[in-house]
């Protein structure tokens, strides 16, 4: 349950941080925020219903796909902020020029 509140309040200040931040990233950190706040009241944690696998394993993957989900979500504004660089640069990352 800490561990819960503590992800809450850095999700909570990140989106507060970016306000102005594309209204995808906006929206995804909201959904991330809400099932944070559903999974303080919810008797069990949430559980992905397409993994496949026994119930512990699912609980597990679930439980790490979200926590990486927030470390994207951390992290995205800097990742846009650093692509739109170096494309200001004329550096495209992920580009394969055709041969």
């Amino acid at each position: 349950r800490q561990e819960i509140l503590q992800k809450l309040q850095v999700v909570r200040s990140r989106r507060e941080e970016h306000e102005a931040s594309t209204p995808h990233w906006t929206a995804d950190i909201l959904r991330l925020q809400n099932s944070l706040e559903k999974s303080l009241v919810a008797s069990a944690p949430p559980i992905l219903q397409d993994i496949p696998g026994s119930l512990t394993e699912r609980m597990c993957r679930s439980r790490t796909l979200l926590f990486e989900m927030g470390a994207l979500f951390y992290y995205w504004p800097e990742i846009v902020s650093a692509a739109q660089d170096l494309k200001a640069q004329g550096i495209y990352p992920g580009h394969v020029p055709a041969s």
